[in-house]
């Protein structure tokens, strides 16, 4: 029984040797393999890194490459724009640089202190000095005057400035003839901005929608104001078209028969400037009373043909059909959209 159990011990423990060598072996296949996955997963991170290095290269590549095109797509703009192309095509263009569509700019609740237009916008960055042109949007609920930013690289003086005036072309001055306002704009140094008011306003075609107020005790001194911001309008008769309302205070028809000697008064006074004005190549809109626009075509332009005008349309009022008559539309060609 001793030897038959000492057999059985001895096998068992060679058994167990020849496992444990089993286990080893596969514990040097297993540190073997984790080796290799380790080397592996080394070569990877470096694959990875030389890819990232060359998607960064491959980046920065196409950039360069593409801010090249760009210079040369400029330089090609800029060479275009100087050959002086016709004015259709360079509006393309323009039209197509502009960022925003064109707005119609009100002055209303934009007026500085010293009486200068606020929504004048800046078309060089003094801090940067790089060419940036900035758009006016007006916003009428907020009462303020956001600006929308817009680079425009490498075209040139020239380029900028008609820029600028391609987008003026397509906006509205809105002038009240009241404490000197249209004379300081026109006479305002605005070489900051590289820009001439006058010589802007008389390069392009633009709609000058201007409003005097005269009030009913007005004295001659403010009408010689008015009649001074009037012939002011004579330093840029080549390129305004001008929709001029005479408003007065707000009178009753039964008051404004009594009035027709002091409108005759002031129609005379103001007439021959308009007149002048209407022959320099200005269309013309007239209204009084904050109701009537008179008529101002060549048959019935006369101081007697715009108080005819104004009886009628008096007449009108006073009719039983005519007491729930708001103010009337401008005649006929009073109001012209931009060329």
């Amino acid at each position: 029984m001793d030897v038959n159990l000492l057999d059985t011990v001895n096998e068992g423990i060679a058994r167990s040797r020849e496992q444990g060598v089993i286990l080893m072996n596969d514990r040097h296949d297993l540190q073997s393999k984790m080796d290799s996955l380790r080397n592996e997963l080394d070569v990877l991170q470096k694959q990875n890194t030389i890819l990232e290095t060359q998607s960064k290269a491959s980046a920065e590549e196409a950039r360069n490459y593409l801010l090249c095109f760009l210079d040369a797509h400029c330089r090609l703009l800029c060479h275009m724009l100087q050959k002086k192309l016709p004015r259709e095509l360079r509006d393309m263009v323009y039209s197509f640089l502009c960022p925003s569509k064109s707005v119609r700019v009100s002055m209303w609740d934009n007026i500085r202190s010293d009486g200068v237009f606020g929504f004048w916008p800046k078309f060089f960055d003094e801090h940067t000095k790089r060419h940036t042109l900035q758009w006016p949007e007006f916003d009428r609920d907020e009462r303020v005057l956001k600006v929308r930013p817009c680079t425009v690289a490498r075209l040139g003086q020239d380029a900028l400035y008609e820029l600028a005036e391609y987008y003026y072309s397509r906006s509205h001055f809105q002038v009240m003839l009241e404490g000197n306002l249209l004379s300081t704009f026109i006479s305002t140094d605005y070489a900051c901005v590289g820009i001439d008011p006058a010589k802007l306003l008389s390069s392009i075609t633009v709609d000058l929608d201007t409003n005097a107020f005269v009030q009913a005790s007005a004295n001659d001194e403010s009408k010689q104001e008015l009649l001074h911001e009037l012939q002011s309008l004579f330093t840029i008769r080549t390129g305004a078209r001008l929709h001029f309302t005479l408003y007065k205070e707000d009178t009753l028809p039964r008051v404004a028969t009594r009035r027709r000697p002091k409108d005759a008064q002031t129609l005379e006074m103001i007439f021959p400037t308009l007149s002048g004005l209407k022959e320099a190549g200005y269309v013309l809109s007239l209204m009084l009373y904050n109701r009537c626009w008179l008529s101002c075509d060549e048959q019935n332009f006369s101081i007697q043909g715009l108080l005819d005008d104004l009886s009628i349309q008096q007449q009108k009022w006073q009719s039983p059909e005519g007491k729930n008559i708001g103010m009337t539309m401008p005649p006929s060609g009073g109001q012209n959209d931009i060329a």
